[in-house]
C-alpha cells in the first residue's frame, strides 16, 4: 500500500484531526501553521498536542518556515531555522519539512547541508519541500539533495508559481522517480478522483507517496468518508 502523508493546519481542529488521521492508518502528519501563507512553523505546543493525539509512533512531521513570500533567507533566518528546529524536537517532532533557495533560484546547498546535519544531532530526519518546484533546475536540484541525507522531497512536477496539479506534472515526476534518491511524495491538487490516473501514468516500481490537505478535509476537520476514498486507492 503507498503511503498517505496529511497536511494539518495546527490552529483548528488539530487534536480531534490528528486522533482521526491516527486512527485510519495515516502514516504521516505534516504539521503547518498559517496555511493562508502556504503553511509556517507551528508552535511548539501544537507540536507537542499532535504527538500526546499521534502517539509514540513515528510520522509526525512539522513545517519549518519561517515565513511566506519566497525561499530565500538571509542568515538571521536561517539561525531562527536551527533555533525553532531544536524547539520543535523537544516537542515531540519525528522530522522537519524544510526548503531554502538562493536568489538565483537554485538549491541553497550550504545551508541545507546544515540544517540537515543539526537536524541528525536532534534525532530529526528530514523532508524538502516544493521549495524544489520554485527552483530554477528542478532536476538539478533533486539530483543535489540525493547527495544529502534529505529522506523525501514534495513536489507537484509543477512550478510552484503556476498553481497547476500534479496531474499536469508527471513528466517531471517520471524523471524524479527515475533518478533515485530520496521518496517523492506528490503532492499538490491530489484526491480520490486522480490518484488512480496519477500511479497509472508513473507506472514504476519506485517508493513514492501521496500529500493532501484539503482533499479529506470539511471545513477544516478531516473527514473518514473522504480519507477512506483516497485510502481505496493506495491499495
Amino acid at each position: 500500500m503507498i503511503k498517505l502523508e496529511l497536511c494539518l493546519q495546527t490552529e483548528t481542529h488539530l487534536a480531534a484531526n490528528v486522533a482521526l488521521a491516527r486512527e485510519f492508518g495515516v502514516a504521516r502528519l505534516e504539521l503547518c501553521s498559517r496555511m493562508d501563507q502556504d503553511g509556517l512553523t507551528p508552535s511548539p505546543a501544537q507540536v507537542a498536542l499532535a504527538r500526546q493525539h499521534w502517539g509514540d509512533g513515528p510520522g509526525l512531521v512539522a513545517m519549518l518556515r519561517p515565513r511566506g513570500g519566497d525561499f530565500c533567507y538571509d542568515a538571521s533566518e536561517i539561525a531562527l531555522l536551527r533555533h525553532d528546529m531544536a524547539q520543535l524536537a523537544a516537542a515531540g517532532a519525528d522530522s522537519v519539512v524544510l526548503g531554502l533557495l538562493t536568489a538565483e533560484h537554485k538549491l541553497h546547498q550550504s545551508a541545507v547541508a546544515e540544517l540537515v546535519e543539526f537536524a541528525a544531532v536532534l534525532g530529526l530526519t528530514v523532508a524538502f519541500h516544493r521549495a524544489i518546484d520554485a527552483s530554477a533546475d528542478p532536476a538539478l536540484s533533486w539530483l543535489q539533495l540525493s547527495r544529502l541525507p534529505v529522506a523525501r522531497v514534495l513536489s507537484a512536477g509543477t512550478r510552484w508559481d503556476s498553481k497547476l496539479p500534479a496531474t499536469q506534472g508527471i513528466a517531471q515526476l517520471q524523471a524524479f522517480l527515475a533518478a533515485g534518491g530520496p521518496e517523492l511524495v506528490i503532492g499538490g491538487g491530489v484526491h480520490a478522483g486522480n490518484i488512480a490516473a496519477i500511479r497509472a501514468q508513473l507506472a514504476t516500481d519506485a517508493a513514492y507517496s501521496f500529500h493532501l490537505h484539503s482533499a479529506v478535509q470539511r471545513q477544516g476537520l478531516v473527514a473518514a468518508d473522504l480519507l477512506q476514498a483516497v485510502q481505496a486507492q493506495l491499495c
